[in-house]
């Protein structure tokens, strides 16, 4: 819907990811921590 047309969406993130590095992460998240967080103070 934002590019349009199907195929030019693929082939922009084809070039986009081609290079790309993919990390991974474990434990635990802190953005996650500071939701709950937040969401308890709220209570």
């Amino acid at each position: 819907e934002v590019f349009g047309d199907e195929r030019l969406t693929t082939a922009l993130l084809d070039r986009v990811v081609h290079h790309a590095h993919i990390l991974t992460f474990t434990g635990k998240s802190y953005r996650f921590q500071q939701a709950m967080a937040r969401k308890n103070k709220e209570e």
